[in-house]
């Protein structure tokens, strides 16, 4: 397991990475406290809760715990009952224990495909499994594919060199 090099602010033990449903998260194995970064809320958190809680410490002076990552003062932050300290500049959240499903539960599961649409998705699902399969048949056969041969100029199929040769003529640099 993973530790990160710096103290959890409550009480000092090094926090571990742990991951989940909810995305990674570096937890602190004595007090249950998490840190999160807010682009994992932003993945993971219910949009609107997310939003109001970034509001709030837009607003808010720094003032609670020492940032994990920084050591800088975090913001905090009130919400749904709960007390947050938010580091701006690390892009931080701390959570104390049980406060992350208050204040940022996860979003509603989503809405099921309809029917025409399932299919269509086992289909093409069915097709690429396909595809694989017929692929590592080939290679297991002993095919594979040819080097491309030097000293010639690929083309494309409209006649076009390829990017990378362009870029190369462009700054006087031979590409073969």
């Amino acid at each position: 397991m993973d530790t990160l090099p710096f103290p959890c602010p409550r009480d000092g033990a090094p926090l571990a990475a742990a991951a989940g449903p909810e995305g990674r998260r570096w937890a602190c194995g004595s007090c249950g406290g998490q840190a999160v970064a807010v682009a994992v809320l932003r993945q993971t958190a219910a949009r609107a809760a997310f939003r109001a809680v970034w509001a709030a410490v837009e607003a808010a002076a720094p003032g609670g715990l020492a940032c994990p990552g920084c050591g800088r003062e975090m913001a905090q932050v009130g919400a749904a009952g709960a007390s947050v300290d938010i580091c701006r500049s690390c892009q931080l959240f701390w959570f104390d224990e049980g406060e992350r499903a208050a204040v940022a539960p996860p979003p509603p599961p989503p809405a099921a495909l309809p029917a025409e649409a399932a299919a269509a998705l086992a289909a093409m699902e069915a097709e690429q499994a396909e595809a694989r399969a017929a692929g590592e048949r080939w290679a297991a056969a002993g095919h594979r594919l040819s080097a491309p041969v030097r000293g010639r100029r690929r083309r494309r199929l409209d006649g076009s060199l390829d990017l990378w040769e362009a870029l190369l003529a462009a700054v006087g640099l031979a590409a073969d």
